[in-house]
């Protein structure tokens, strides 16, 4: 069995690529799960927000419709005020 040996240049390439790359990786890595968590939080946040917005909104609508309706329809009788 032939054992390999690495030369003198090929250690020095080598450790010094895996001490640049691997540091480089996991900022990225990081960089990449905090940027996740950000957009999932900012997205949860807009959510919230446009459906507080739309229920506002619907309910301000439908007291406009509850006013205008009362207006074209006259309410109906008490019972002891209808005419025989």
């Amino acid at each position: 069995m032939v054992r390999r040996t690495w030369s003198l240049r090929q250690l020095a390439v080598t450790s010094l690529l895996l001490f640049a790359l691997l540091p480089a990786g996991i900022v990225g890595w990081t960089l990449y799960r905090s940027m996740m968590q950000s957009v999932q939080a900012l997205s949860e946040r807009i959510m919230a927000d446009t459906a507080e917005r739309v229920q506002t909104e619907a309910l301000s609508q439908l007291r406009v419709a509850n006013t205008v309706l009362s207006a074209l329809v006259e309410p109906e009788p008490a019972p002891g005020q209808l005419d025989r």
